[in-house]
């Protein structure tokens, strides 16, 4: 309802700021009751995750969502798989357009996984080897207190 002394343009503006709250603590909600939901019935042949597990990735950037779906998969995921993995993995839905920025940052500046362009797949780099032979390709990695073969992540 329009208060006293207001505009129609002030009063759709608050109206409007008033509905992009609530539809916030709305998606919110619904994040919280997919999560619960699939603790409590998961699909056929899943395990139902820990709660705990459900409820962190509320709290979990896009970035660490890929880095956790690429630790657990075989072989590289093409940019969709990945929206895919983590709406299965973890509730949340991703789109494609905030996905891709992340997917960059990961593999330019953060240099934890390579592109394959001939699959357009994406793959978590697992060693300290990887990371270098992407970094400075056709360059042997120099040797580094880290053994060939540790596990970065």
């Amino acid at each position: 309802m329009a208060r006293a002394n207001e505009t129609l343009l002030e009063f759709l503006g608050r109206r409007e700021a008033e509905i992009k709250s609530l539809r916030a603590e709305l998606l919110q909600e619904l994040r919280q009751i997919k999560a619960a939901k699939q603790v409590v019935s998961p699909r056929e042949g899943d395990e139902a995750e820990p709660l705990e597990t459900q409820l962190r990735s509320e709290k979990m950037t896009i970035k660490q969502m890929v880095v956790e779906v690429l630790r657990n998969s075989e072989g590289g995921q093409s940019a969709e798989a990945i929206v895919g993995l983590i709406l299965s993995r973890f509730g949340v839905e991703v789109a494609r357009t905030s996905l891709s920025p992340q997917l960059s940052r990961l593999k330019n500046q953060d240099g934890l996984l390579s592109y394959n362009d001939e699959e357009a797949t994406w793959s978590l780099l697992r060693t300290e080897t990887d990371r270098q032979a992407m970094l400075m390709p056709g360059l042997e990695a120099e040797s580094s207190e880290q053994e060939e073969g540790d596990p970065l992540i």
